[in-house]
């Protein structure tokens, strides 16, 4: 994994840009050793390859009370999976997806406020995603679902303040939920 970012001044205020890269290989294997068992509770062996590529602008300025940050995310991501060391195309998966966030603040003596909107993403770790089930007892098994998506939220929030009061309006707007 690897991350730059850069920051310079531009027009009174600052961007930040910048870029970053990760690969991943995950490997789970589940054997079992006991043949009445392994009818219901079969060997398999996992395999996720992940490779993540962004890029991410923002800018910064602050004029009087008020000050705007405002940015954009985007990501390439390149998903693959793996049953019993056969590629499965219906749970692999390319992502393509931009995030903005943008916030407007306002400052002045003891009063401030704030209002903001951002979209982020969760993914399922490779533990959710496996496809191995697990024994836990007589009577609980345990698995993941390699089918799962990631949970996309949006977040509108309204921040007030004066002196040590605080007040916190959000809104959050989630598609998938985990």
């Amino acid at each position: 994994a690897g991350k730059l970012t850069v920051e310079q001044p531009l027009f009174g205020g600052k961007i930040v840009y910048g870029g970053e890269g990760s690969y991943t290989d995950n490997r789970q294997q589940f054997e079992m050793l006991n043949e009445e068992v392994a009818q219901d509770l079969p060997s398999n062996h996992d395999k996720n390859e992940q490779q993540l590529w962004a890029a991410f602008l923002s800018y910064e300025h602050s004029w009087n009370y008020f000050s705007l940050n405002a940015g954009l995310r985007y990501e390439h991501i390149n998903f693959k999976y793996y049953y019993d060391d056969q590629y499965r195309e219906e749970q692999s998966r390319i992502y393509n997806n931009c995030f903005p966030s943008v916030a407007l603040s306002y400052r002045k003596g003891s009063i401030n406020m704030s209002l903001s909107d951002k979209t982020t993403v969760r993914r399922p770790n490779y533990f959710n995603l496996r496809s191995a089930i697990s024994y836990n007892s007589p009577y609980n098994y345990e698995g993941g679902n390699p089918s799962l998506k990631p949970m996309y939220i949006n977040k509108l929030t309204y921040l007030a303040g004066w002196k040590d009061l605080q007040l916190e309006v959000s809104y959050n707007w989630i598609k998938d939920n985990l």
